[in-house]
């Protein structure tokens, strides 16, 4: 089976039981192909083609289906021949799930290059980023290759290769690279797919990552992402959470004309300047829930400069995330 929307492929093989020696091939709308298969009762069903017409019956239903022209079908490439590399599939899964949820989810032209998560080989390592402008992810996983490359893809893309992974029995993912596409291989499900990568670039996020802080922070992972959720239902949503950082102590506080305010004190351990901070509390929470860590380490610049998210003691992946500006 094949599928495409021109900017990913698809490919599966599928093993049969064939009646009848005849071959066939013939193109039918996904969507209502899927509908009709969803929503079979029988565990077996037949599928037979005459007169441009897909029959698929079961015990007692049976549908007919038109068919379109193999011609209008566009050609696929599967045969990619570039760098290839060879991923964990949990590992992979792993980063991919700690990056996706910065990038931009609604793009223009423009902005095309914040839809999308990029990647980055280095030799031994990948390196998976995402930012939607007012954030950023990074993850990394060790590997076995020496090339050095970048591309990046869609924000669709990597639901998809999510998707894929998280339903899969491949352990280990082949992968190609070549200027202008991306073959996926998962030989235990007889499962190829192929993207197509953005032509933009990425921003050189290097520069974004702050290299020194003025307050250090400590704090309980989970107690630190229940404060957040507790305060920010008097933000309103789309208000921002107040942080002073003093004498050990965090203060959360929030405020909306509608809902009122709150504010909650909690324990943390603090090292360098006491420090007031504005935060969207979206920012904060969707960060926290994916650090797997008993304590977050948090370092931070000013109240005007970007602040950064990790695990203590772990440095495969951190957020980095800008305050708002203070009226």
């Amino acid at each position: 089976m094949y599928a495409t929307d021109l900017q990913q492929a698809f490919h599966k093989v599928i093993t049969i039981n064939a009646l009848f020696p005849e071959q066939f091939a013939t193109v039918i709308d996904q969507r209502i192909l899927l509908e009709v298969v969803s929503n079979i009762n029988d565990e077996t069903i037949k599928l037979s083609y005459n007169n441009n017409v897909l029959v698929i019956s079961g015990d007692r239903m049976e549908f007919k289906l038109p068919t379109m022209e193999l011609k209008e079908f566009p050609v696929i490439n599967f045969s990619i021949v570039g760098n290839d590399f060879s991923l964990d599939k949990n590992e992979l899964l792993k980063c991919i799930d700690k990056v996706m949820f910065c990038a931009l989810k609604d793009a223009e032209y423009l902005t095309m290059r914040f839809n999308a998560v990029y990647w980055e080989f280095e030799p031994n390592k990948l390196c998976l980023v995402a930012s939607d402008s007012f954030r950023l992810a990074l993850a990394t996983m060790n590997t076995n290759t020496n090339v050095f490359t970048t591309f990046l893809l869609s924000l669709k893309s990597m639901e998809e290769l999510k998707s894929v992974l998280s339903s899969c029995t491949t352990k280990t993912v082949a992968i190609t690279e070549i200027s202008s596409q991306i073959l996926f291989k998962f030989p235990e499900d007889d499962i190829e797919i192929v993207f197509n990568v953005l032509e933009q670039s990425f921003p050189e996020y290097e520069q974004i990552v702050p290299d020194s802080f003025n307050t250090f922070v400590v704090a309980n992972t989970e107690a630190l992402l229940s404060a957040i959720k507790r305060v920010s239902i008097a933000s309103n949503k789309d208000n921002s959470i107040s942080c002073t950082f003093s004498n050990n102590n965090l203060n959360i506080y929030a405020s909306s004309p509608d809902i009122g305010e709150a504010q909650e004190n909690m324990g943390i351990k603090l090292s360098g300047q006491d420090l007031n901070v504005l935060y969207t509390p979206k920012y904060l929470k969707e960060a926290l829930e994916k650090i797997e860590t008993v304590e977050t380490e948090m370092k931070i610049v000013g109240d005007s400069e970007p602040a950064v998210l990790k695990p203590l003691n772990d440095n495969t992946y951190f957020y980095v995330i800008m305050p708002q500006r203070k009226v």
